[in-house]
């Protein structure tokens, strides 16, 4: 079923909340671990950094439209 979608993320988690004509989901994926000096995902490996995306991207597989907003710049990685 098609829908709509909007993301919210940060270097923390993403929360997913998907519009259809006949419900509103809401769900979240958890960002890596990561080294509590650092800032943003920086503090995060690469291959974790990169499953997070993947996984925010699947949640979103199903979406005609999606809005991509968050402080930050995790949005911003997500995107490229």
């Amino acid at each position: 079923m098609s829908q709509e979608s909007i993301v919210w993320l940060d270097h923390r988690e993403a929360r997913i909340f998907s519009i259809r004509a006949d419900a509103f989901v809401e769900s979240s994926v958890d960002a890596p671990a990561q080294d509590p000096r650092a800032t943003g995902l920086a503090g995060a490996r690469a291959e974790d950094i990169a499953s997070y995306f993947e996984a925010i991207a699947r949640g979103l597989q199903d979406s005609r439209a999606v809005v991509v907003v968050g402080p930050g710049t995790a949005k911003l990685h997500f995107l490229k």
